[in-house]
């Protein structure tokens, strides 16, 4: 018989195998439904196996408490993920450029999504304390004009003349630096709004957003500057 503070941790764990089955099944499934891995060299199975590693992640949040509306919102975003990198690189494939980048980015996102839940979970968590805590919008504001001033220093290459055939840089660009913006967009106004304990989380956001930008300035040089 299952003791009462058991039944919750048996029923966590058996959500999370299921999140995590369900995920890399999903994976496999568009893995096969696209064209380029519709019959996959031992090579090229990487891809279905790369994907499934963000609902690892979430099965792994799953067994350690997360709420079942974030788990199945995270799954749900995860999945949205999943195709949207499988359908670019089908479109990659047919204009003869390697898929990796879009199988790579669904990770990178998905870890993203991972830590906003987790980060989430732990602020409304009801046995936390409730005490009142000091206002302090100076620094938030001070990152968030440091933040606008370092994204158009990382735009300024835009003003050159293009190097045709390199757009693609710039997309990826754009691609990496967007989430990492908005994510510390997001925590710098947790954080105005008093919503955080410490200003921890908002300087990581802040400071992974700059090597975001850097990179961001490299690939606009290399889309938009002529190199004689």
């Amino acid at each position: 018989m299952i003791s009462e503070p058991d039944a919750p941790r048996r029923e966590r764990l058996i959500t999370a195998a299921g999140a995590f089955l369900l995920g890399v099944g999903f994976c496999f499934a568009m893995y096969r439904w696209q064209t380029p891995y519709r019959y996959p060299s031992p090579k090229e199975a990487y891809a279905w196996l790369f994907t499934s590693i963000p609902f690892a992640g979430l099965a792994v949040l799953i067994a350690l408490g997360l709420r079942r509306s974030a788990s199945l919102l995270g799954w749900i975003v995860l999945a949205t993920l999943t195709c949207v990198a499988f359908a670019a690189a089908a479109g990659l494939w047919a204009g003869g450029s390697t898929p990796d980048a879009a199988v790579f980015l669904q990770v990178f996102y998905g870890a993203i999504v991972l830590v906003h839940l987790r980060a989430n979970q732990r602020l409304y968590r009801p046995e936390e304390s409730t005490a009142a805590v000091t206002a302090n919008a100076r620094t938030p504001r001070r990152l968030a004009i440091a933040l606008l001033v370092c994204t158009g220093i990382a735009a300024l290459p835009v003003t050159a003349p293009w190097d045709p055939g390199t757009g693609g840089a710039l997309a990826f660009g754009i691609a990496f630096v967007a989430p990492l913006w908005l994510s510390a967009a997001f925590a710098l106004r947790q954080l105005a709004r008093d919503q955080t304990r410490t200003d921890a989380a908002a300087w990581a956001w802040f400071l992974a957003t700059l090597v975001g930008l850097a990179v961001l300035f490299a690939a606009v040089g290399l889309s938009h500057l002529t190199f004689e």
